[in-house]
């Protein structure tokens, strides 16, 4: 039986050899390494071992062996030592080694990319984590899934004609069917583990009326399967009460007609496609701002600031919209599918007139917790007016009592980010929170480089900072739009589905 047992091992790689995991030469951009053998069913349980290296003789390989695992499946997981490295592997038999016979050495890859270069990139926990063994974090920044000790395990690898190593990377993030989406720039992605792109909007003005959607902030795949971005669109609005018309001699986006000036604005839109590519619903902002939204405060030079900068979505799944606008500090509810707006939360204004404060300026991220209440990501950086910013506000995390009354601001929790004197308690821009499964806030504080995890109790669980270094420099703030949760065991159940069996 040994023999025949054997045989089948050294007869696999020509028989199927195509069917084997890690494919032979193939390039990974995980160290979480898939292993899919042949089904056996003389044997028990079945062994690999691995060795450092491209390696094509059987002498130099057991030289080289870190590692080798046993197993009585025919597919698991084997977490391999570093990326940017070649690795060798082979087949034993799990009982008696014979000498007549040789296993077969097979090869791959495991890739990497500047930003896995510990040299010039780092994540440096001040705080570690004693909770939360199961979380792993999505970093825009690196475009990494790392752990909360700073480790990487995977990275989004280099795609040609749509990532490289200059791009702007947001929003990256795992959905409910693990798959993985993002936004580079003004475009949209959803890819699998391996980097293979699976959908992309289709970017084509079917709801801003021009020729692309100019996609921004957040890309999300919804539950039910379908897609959900920002994007926007481009109106000319009339400016009312123009007084002194000098001030609009030099703006390349105001025109004048029949003795009235308007200004080109660029206003938020909200997109849902289904699969096929199709805009099911969208939502544009231009039809609920005002004048007084775009008009009533105005920039240090008199012209009036009309940027109102929608940059976070969240939708409950059910019947309502949360949408966020830094630039006025104000989140509003809107009514999903009517569109009708329902409530608004932060600053509303009256023509001329900004006398309603808000609790919360230049705000991100927008989110309902467990509990149906809004929480979000306070900046605090702009003041009411919108004209001056205060870099020296202390941001904070602000949950909302979730009323039916418009006008009902109360603030039921609230945690100030100055936790220590390692990065600034300030955030100009960028930023996020997400609450995890036990009720804690997964924090990222955009420009100041901060990620951390804070309970509800207001404890800190977890604390790192994200950093960058030229040659022969000192390190410096590595800024990141946004962090997002993953639990390891769903990675480790998407690279298992990967592995189909082999009879």
């Amino acid at each position: 039986m040994r023999r025949i047992l054997l045989a089948a091992f050294c007869l696999f790689p020509i028989a199927s050899v195509a069917q084997i995991r890690p494919a032979e030469n193939d390039t990974l951009n995980y160290r979480l390494v898939g292993f899919s053998l042949p089904e056996m069913p003389a044997t028990d349980s079945y062994r690999v071992e691995i060795a450092r290296g491209r390696i094509n003789n059987s002498y130099d390989f057991a030289k080289n062996i870190i590692l080798a695992h046993k197993d009585t499946s025919n597919r698991f997981i084997i977490e391999l030592p570093a990326f940017g490295q070649d690795y060798t592997w082979r087949i034993t038999d799990s009982r008696k080694k014979s000498r007549k016979e040789k296993p077969s050495l097979y090869h791959f890859r495991v890739g990497s990319s500047i930003f896995l270069d510990t040299a010039r990139h780092r994540v440096r926990v001040i705080d570690t984590a004693r909770t939360h063994d199961n979380l792993l974090v999505f970093l825009d920044n690196s475009r990494t899934l790392i752990d909360l000790a700073g480790n990487a395990y995977w990275y989004l690898p280099e795609l040609p004609g749509i990532v490289d190593s200059s791009s702007s990377i947001r929003d990256l993030k795992l959905t409910p069917f693990g798959t993985i989406t993002f936004l580079n720039g003004r475009k949209a992605y959803e890819i699998d583990l391996d980097g293979k792109v699976l959908w992309r909007p289709p970017d084509d003005g079917q709801v801003s009326g021009d020729t692309s959607e100019f996609y921004h902030h957040e890309f999300t795949r919804l539950a039910n399967g379908r897609y959900m971005i920002l994007g926007n669109e481009n109106i000319s609005r009339k400016i009312p009460n123009v007084r002194d018309t000098a001030l609009y001699n030099n703006e390349w986006n105001v025109v004048k007609r029949n003795g009235e000036y308007f200004k080109l604005i660029e206003c938020g839109t909200i997109i849902e496609y289904d699969t096929t590519g199709r805009a099911v619903w969208s939502w544009k902002s231009s039809g609920y701002l005002s004048d007084a939204d775009f008009f009533s405060n105005l920039t240090p030079q008199g012209t009036p600031n009309v940027a109102t900068h929608l940059n976070s979505f969240y939708f409950d799944g059910g019947s309502h919209i949360y949408a966020s606008f830094r630039n006025l500090n104000r989140v509003i509810k809107i009514e999903y599918p009517s569109r009708r707006v329902v409530k608004e939360y932060g600053q509303t204004f009256s023509t001329g007139s900004t006398d309603r404060p808000s609790p919360f300026y230049g705000q991100h991220s927008c989110r309902i917790d467990s509990n149906g209440r809004l929480y979000l990501y306070n900046n605090n950086t702009l003041l009411a007016g919108r004209t001056k910013r205060n870099d020296n506000a202390i941001s904070t995390i602000m949950v909302f009592k979730n009323s039916p009354d418009s006008s009902d601001h109360k603030v039921v929790w609230e945690f100030p980010c100055d936790i220590d004197t390692f990065a600034k308690a300030s955030n100009p821009s960028g930023g996020g929170v997400e609450q995890l499964e036990d009720g804690s806030f997964l924090v990222c504080m955009g420009v100041s480089h901060r990620c951390f995890i804070v309970d509800p109790a207001k404890k800190i669980r977890w604390n790192a900072l994200t950093e960058k270094k030229l040659p022969g420099e000192e390190w410096v703030p590595f800024e990141s739009y946004r962090a997002s949760p993953a639990e390891r065991t769903t990675i480790y159940g998407l690279i298992m589905k990967q592995l189909q069996p082999i009879k």
